[in-house]
């Protein structure tokens, strides 16, 4: 059965970016986190506050290498999993909120789309 993620594709659009959360971590648990999640790849970019817009270092970004999984409605573990993504997203404030809302996406979708999902949905933005 295909993962699904919450996954990060490359963008070629001018001033296309990707919101997330950036937190520091010993060269150890990166060595355990490369190993878990050895079915991601990664590469190093450069972080950029979210409403300063100045830059703040540089990060390593995961991504999935599957294109084949799809969001399952039915899992219990993927619905957490989106949860606890946007619980996290809201606490940065509503604008990077609504930005993580509508540029996340499940199935071409954004989650804004997704009423369902308990997140927000469209009127929740």
């Amino acid at each position: 059965m295909p993962m699904c993620a919450l996954n990060v594709t490359p963008d070629d659009r001018p001033g296309a970016r990707v919101n997330g959360v950036v937190y520091d971590m010993s060269e150890e648990y990166f060595k355990d986190l490369l190993s878990r999640e050895r079915d991601y790849g990664y590469v190093e970019t450069d972080v950029y506050d979210f409403y300063s817009d100045e830059k703040i270092g540089t990060a390593f970004v995961f991504s999935a290498n599957r294109t084949e999984g799809h969001f399952d409605f039915s899992s219990p573990a993927q619905l957490r999993y989106v949860k606890i993504c946007a619980e996290a997203a809201r606490k940065f404030g509503q604008e990077f909120y609504g930005e993580f809302m509508s540029s996340t996406f499940i199935d071409g979708e954004p989650l804004a789309a997704f009423p369902e999902l308990g997140i927000g949905g469209e009127r929740g933005i």
